[in-house]
């Protein structure tokens, strides 16, 4: 609720700004607060759009077809909305700038959701990280949604008397929505000063295409280049207004009393920090199993690194508890990724030589399963089955003997070719194995109990 609180006042004052620097007015007219009002009623709409039709298989599990589906849902909504905006409403001729309005009611509500939403994680909800994606949206996700509703909108005022020409507008709001879509999401947001530039340069394109249309009939060229020069220069502070903001925030956030983290982050540190020591007492190596033990080296720099993790959670913890403006980025990319590269590492580490002790395990398995079930075949060569339940037990015994066996040996000879790197598929197959191996033991128990009561040995 208090991120609400913050988030909602500063996302207005944004759009607020970007308001002036498009309409050269300090208060919004009545055709603008209607289409901005719309604008922000769409998102809901959107949202429960796109989560239904995300529930459909063909499309949840393709993420082209997502993102063209979300896409075509929003275009649709906003360019309706500018249609009905433009043609019903009677008391006076709705202008460009107004119909603009709808991409930047749009804008603010969406931007205020992701900023709420912001990560995942730690960062989730977090003010800081909150501000830092609203302040990114404003320069990103407010322009495109105003030059999808502004082409649209060009068409609809300085008229076209060709019909088919409203597709124009149409298909290009799709294709650089999608594209726009498509960079943030499959490209996980890489370049994105790269990307936002050029919706940066269509929209100025854009907005100088209507400051022709809008003075060509009062202003000669050099006037209208005038007030296209006097844009730019608005549009250009603006950007940089944003993104110094964008600055302060990221470098200065602590500082300024932003925190990054709320007690709900400092439970989940001190929670994972007890994990870590978890850990660290079952790596000791006076605790490792025999098994284990074979590895001096690997487990020694497992149990260190252990070591040194826990106590960096320790110290963090306390900065997070009693010193909050020390706390710096690094801090929190390190409670976000879990203990940072050394975590990484040591995990690594740790599944490798849980990988080596159960292909060792599975060896000596092999050869004493095998002895067993030789052993058995002997025992009931020699006596016979006393009855029916004891020679179905020992069938199932066979069974899942056989197939113990094959498993271990194929796993074996998995782990020793070359032609496999995924830790995946080798844990997946232990954890099958061990499941196996744990039903042979209580077919072997089951099996021990009924020789012993029908056997006289």
């Amino acid at each position: 609720m208090d991120n609400l609180i913050t988030l909602i006042p500063i996302n207005i004052f944004l759009i607020y700004l970007f308001y002036i620097v498009i309409s050269r007015k300090w208060i919004p007219s009545k055709n603008m607060l209607i289409s901005f009002l719309i604008g922000c009623c769409l998102v809901p709409i959107a949202f429960l759009s796109e989560k239904g039709i995300s529930l459909l298989p063909f499309i949840s599990n393709n993420e082209n077809l997502n993102i063209g589906f979300f896409v075509l849902i929003e275009e649709f909504l906003k360019l309706l909305s500018v249609f009905l905006i433009f043609y019903f409403v009677k008391d006076k001729k709705v202008s460009f700038v107004e119909l603009l309005g709808v991409g930047v009611g749009f804008a603010l509500v969406e931007n205020i959701m992701f900023g709420l939403n912001a990560g995942t994680g730690l960062y989730s909800g977090l003010l800081n990280t909150g501000l830092l994606t609203n302040l990114l949206r404003t320069t990103g996700s407010l322009i495109l949604h105003t030059i999808t509703v502004g082409l649209f909108a060009l068409f609809l005022v300085y008229k076209t008397n060709k019909k088919i020409l409203y597709l124009i507008p149409i298909i290009f709001s799709v294709i650089f929505h999608y594209l726009f879509n498509y960079k943030i999401m499959i490209g996980d947001g890489e370049n994105f000063l790269g990307l936002f530039s050029i919706y940066w340069l269509l929209f100025l394109i854009l907005y100088f295409i209507h400051l022709y249309f809008e003075n060509k009939d009062t202003l000669n060229i050099k006037e209208i280049l005038k007030k296209c020069l006097i844009f730019f220069i608005k549009f250009v502070v603006f950007i940089a207004l944003v993104m110094f903001s964008l600055g302060i925030v990221s470098e200065y956030g602590n500082q300024l009393g932003i925190k990054d983290y709320s007690q709900k982050e400092i439970e989940s540190a001190q929670n994972r920090q007890v994990e870590i020591e978890k850990a660290v007492d079952n790596w000791n190596p006076e605790n490792l199993s025999d098994g284990y033990k074979k590895y001096p080296k690997e487990s020694s720099q497992i149990y260190e690194n252990l070591i040194i993790i826990n106590n960096q959670y320790k110290n963090i913890i306390y900065i997070m508890e009693n010193e909050p403006k020390s706390f710096t980025s690094d801090y929190l990319e390190f409670l976000k990724t879990g203990g940072g590269e050394l975590a990484t590492k040591t995990d690594e580490l740790a599944i490798n030589l849980y990988v080596k002790v159960a292909i060792d395990r599975y060896k000596l398995s092999v050869k004493k399963i095998s002895e067993n079930y030789y052993n058995s075949e002997l025992f009931f060569n020699k006596f016979g089955f006393k009855n029916i339940e004891i020679k179905q037990t020992y069938s199932e015994y066979k069974n899942i003997s056989d197939i113990v066996i094959s498993n271990m040996n194929q796993l074996i000879s998995l782990y020793n070719s070359d032609k496999t790197k995924n830790k995946d598929d080798l844990l997946s197959n232990i954890k099958e194995i061990d499941q196996q191996y744990e039903n042979l033991n209580n077919q072997i128990d089951l099996l021990n109990k009924l020789i012993e009561a029908n056997y006289n040995l």
